[in-house]
């Protein structure tokens, strides 16, 4: 009997080859390709906080902080930000009370920052699934395997 992966797959019955073709190479290629989207997305989210970080280092003020986040791109996390506090900000210079206006504008952007975390989580919820039915793929091959040599006695 040949003991090489091909040869195993060769004798196995169709039920192995199933749950071999079916689940762990699908699995395997849609969380590789999770790992590395995700990957290359945090690795350019990081890459451009960290350059915004050190242009807007120089700002004393909102409207400064504005003037310099106008070229950053659209996606700009920081830029998303400080949009928000100049929203609350207009929004609040009609007001005759500015007690909470620091507060109003932090909880904009909490809801904002909240916003981009369930975005870039995006696409975790099937990792966490095909962890947790890996186990049970292993066992169900187990299983069937003492079932398929208990027939062979």
């Amino acid at each position: 009997m040949d003991l090489s992966v091909w040869g195993m797959y060769q004798h196995a019955d169709v039920v192995v080859k199933a749950v071999m073709i079916g689940l762990v190479l699908l699995a395997s290629v849609v969380t590789w390709s999770i790992l590395f989207s995700k990957g290359m997305e945090l690795y350019r989210a990081r890459r451009r906080l960290h350059q915004e970080h050190m242009v807007l280092g120089s700002a004393t003020n909102l409207n400064d902080a504005l003037a310099q986040a106008d070229d950053f791109a659209p996606e700009s996390i920081s830029g998303m930000l400080l949009r928000e506090a100049e929203n609350e900000r207009q929004l609040s210079a009609g007001s005759s009370d500015n007690s909470g206006t620091k507060e109003r504008a932090s909880f904009r952007m909490e809801r904002r920052v909240a916003a981009v975390s369930r975005q870039m989580g995006k696409g975790t919820g099937f990792l966490a699934t095909i962890g947790a039915i890996s186990p049970f793929v292993g066992l169900f091959g187990t299983v069937w395997g003492i079932m398929n040599s208990f027939i062979g006695i």
